[in-house]
């Protein structure tokens, strides 16, 4: 039977605890020195390490790439700090987020795990790194009455100064604390296998061995959700990436308000009106014309219209009106001029050609090979220029946009780097950056 399963009533949900279990701080262990600090937030070098893909990858970095990472990943935290400082960890939306992926990592680790022979070595394994010992005299005592009030078996380690343990289901299973060998000490008396007992009718010896296997795998998942268990870097990444995208998202939205753009209340979708569509692209087209250098071609560019017409004199009426026309109303004018769509007199292609789209643009305009004549259409006419870059924003609106929001988050950035402390430690980086 899988753990959780024929639970008692009476015995508290692991997993429902868990699920309250909101301060995922990671502490500071004493053998983990603070890399770096952002606002009251420590980032240890383990935490640094966990969050780049362990010191492998750190290492495999060059010195530039190891500089970029950790600037990457102070912003990173300076967007998360500015989403606590806001509040929006109180979101309800954003808590049942993060509680529906804790519970999927509890049960992908400790619920959906084998049974029978193959369960075994998970709980053999797991005895042994909390400390299960056994007390002979009470379970011989068990076996030969049928109950006990002794303690059958203790996990963990006892208390400093003989503080007497949590109670079971308590929160009592905090932090590693420094003095101690390990996580609390943790009791399991016959009262508790009462309990399982009335849940699982099996024979004496069964439940038994089912009671110590559940009672492990129980006091495994609460130890793993609590700093410093294996779940918690886990779950406190998960938080973190939440916040940042909550972050990141209201950012947006200011800005697309500055900007002019009415959000929509219950969506994230801005409806902009016509004032606020002029304000926007305005911004776009004064960001593109102080930075129009960085969008420049690789090579030139054609920008026009290829003509083929069926006689001389349809190519001569054609180059007379298209040459007092801007390129981008070229086939508008061609398609009044001359009517006939099934049997054209007049043929055009209007584009932005690179080398090699276009066979009589790669001749005319750049003097690379030679075009066949159409058969239909002998006579051919270029009308345009070459250009060595876009000559509107609109040409290269998806990647200005992006650009754009870039710049406005750097700005954004830069501001919260001002009013945020941000400590590095430069001794302990070299011990990241060095392995």
């Amino acid at each position: 039977m899988a753990w959780g399963q024929g639970q008692d009533a009476h015995e508290p949900s692991d997993l429902r605890l868990l699920q309250q279990a909101d301060d995922l701080r990671l502490p500071q262990q004493p053998d983990d020195p603070c890399l770096l600090r952002v606002a009251d937030r420590i980032v240890t070098r383990a935490d640094y390490l966990h969050a780049h893909g362990g010191p492998e990858a750190v290492s495999a970095l060059s010195p530039v790439q190891q500089d970029e990472a950790l600037q990457h990943y102070v912003d990173f935290l300076l967007l998360v700090h500015q989403a606590e400082t806001q509040r929006l960890d109180t979101l309800t939306t954003l808590r049942a987020t993060l509680a529906a992926h804790r519970q999927r990592q509890l049960r992908r680790r400790f619920v959906e795990v084998p049974s029978g022979a193959q369960l075994q070595p998970l709980v053999d394994s797991l005895k042994q790194a909390y400390a299960y010992t056994p007390r002979q005299a009470a379970i011989d005592e068990l076996l030969a009455q049928g109950s006990t009030t002794q303690v059958l078996f203790t996990l963990g380690h006892a208390s400093p100064g003989g503080a007497q343990p949590a109670p079971l289901g308590t929160d009592g299973l905090g932090p590693h604390r420094a003095g101690t060998d390990g996580p609390a000490l943790q009791p399991y008396d016959g009262r508790l296998f009462a309990l399982y007992a009335q849940a699982h009718p099996q024979t004496l010896r069964r439940q038994l061995e089912g009671f110590v296997r559940k009672s492990v795998l129980d006091y495994a998942a609460r130890r793993a959700i609590r700093p410093p268990g294996p779940l918690a870097r886990d779950l406190q990444a998960r938080r973190d990436s939440l916040l940042y995208q909550a972050v990141l998202g209201q950012y947006i939205a200011s800005v697309a308000h500055s900007h002019g753009l009415q959000a929509a209340r219950s969506v994230e979708v801005y409806t902009p009106t016509s004032e606020a569509e002029e304000a926007r692209y305005e911004a776009l087209e004064a960001y593109f014309r102080a930075h129009q250098d960085d969008y420049r071609y690789p090579t030139p560019r054609y920008l026009g219209t290829v003509v083929h017409a069926r006689t001389k004199r349809a190519l001569k009426q054609a180059r007379r009106f298209l040459r007092r026309l801007p390129p981008q109303e070229h086939e508008r004018a061609i398609a009044l001029v001359f009517r006939d769509s099934i049997n054209p007199e007049v043929r055009v292609e209007h584009g932005l050609f690179a080398p090699g789209d276009n066979a009589f643009v790669d001749q005319r305009a750049f003097a690379l090979g030679k075009a066949e004549p159409l058969p239909t259409h002998p006579y051919t006419l270029l009308v345009g220029r070459k250009v060595k870059g876009p000559q509107h924003y609109t040409e290269v609106l998806p990647e200005l946009q992006n650009d754009y929001n870039q710049h406005l988050l750097q700005r954004f950035l830069q501001s919260l780097r001002r009013q945020t402390m941000v400590e590095i430690d430069q001794e302990v980086l070299k011990t990241v950056n060095d392995r």
